[in-house]
């Protein structure tokens, strides 16, 4: 059935900035820090005076807290701080993160047919830019591939609310299909052990240290729709089930 239309695939990541000077962090970081999905404010620490506010005003107050932070204390000063790690990363090709989704994306061409994009959720090349790209190529089908193995509301949530935003600004309507987690899938276990066990970084090492991302409690509550599973019984997390298939500890 998949070659009854033409495929086209967007491989979302998170992003990079263009280059690493101080200009580029700031736009990069304004973008990213910008999202309400990235940087959300819990309602409980809201000021005294939001009590008994609704949910519209309360959004409001933070979207206002958000905006000072970001701008008046983030993207001034922040980039100078951090300026130095981001040189010692780049490589001559660029940044390693585009660097590699564009590899991975060639890769990706020797094994499927249809168009294939890049979307940055923040930076270049865009979300927006991808999709108009497939749109003009004729994308009757459209797979919204997450590079996120485990989902969480700050990485793939937001990025297909913003490819579901530009769809709708593009009155580009394909068939959506939507690769949201793989956490489980074998070709992904697979695929991380044998690059783990090939590297010289690991054959020379005595130990392998493993490190995830933690989320605000507050963000994981976001993921159960029944509103009485997350943090509400005991050992939620341990198993996936209808109330927490995109909770991020759980996964």
């Amino acid at each position: 059935m998949l070659q009854d239309k033409k495929n086209g695939y967007l491989i979302i990541n998170t992003g990079t900035p263009d280059e690493p000077t101080i200009p580029a962090l700031r736009r990069y970081l304004k973008e990213f820090l910008s999202d309400p999905d990235m940087l959300d404010y819990p309602s409980t620490r809201l000021p005294e005076f939001s009590k008994g506010m609704n949910n519209r005003l309360k959004d409001g107050i933070a979207t206002i807290l958000r905006w000072m932070i970001v701008n008046l204390i983030v993207v001034p000063f922040r980039p100078k701080k951090i300026i130095k790690k981001y040189s010692g990363i780049w490589t001559d090709e660029g940044s390693p993160l585009l660097v590699n989704t564009i590899k991975f994306t060639e890769k990706l061409k020797t094994y499927i047919n249809g168009n294939i994009e890049i979307g940055m959720r923040y930076g270049n090349p865009s979300i927006e830019n991808g999709i108009k790209k497939l749109k003009e190529n004729g994308t009757e089908r459209l797979f919204l591939v997450s590079m996120f193995p485990q989902y969480a509301e700050a990485t793939s949530g937001s990025s297909f609310r913003e490819a579901e935003r530009i769809l709708k600004n593009e009155n580009f309507n394909p068939e959506i299909i939507k690769i949201d987690h793989y956490f489980d899938q074998y070709f992904y276990l697979k695929s991380f052990v044998d690059s783990v066990k090939k590297s010289k970084e690991y054959q020379e090492s005595e130990y392998l240290l493993f490190s995830f991302h933690g989320l605000p409690v507050r963000q994981l509550r976001k993921a159960d729709p029944s509103e009485s599973h997350c943090q509400k019984v005991e050992n939620c997390c341990e198993k996936v089930s209808e109330y927490n298939e995109f909770c991020y500890k759980a996964h």
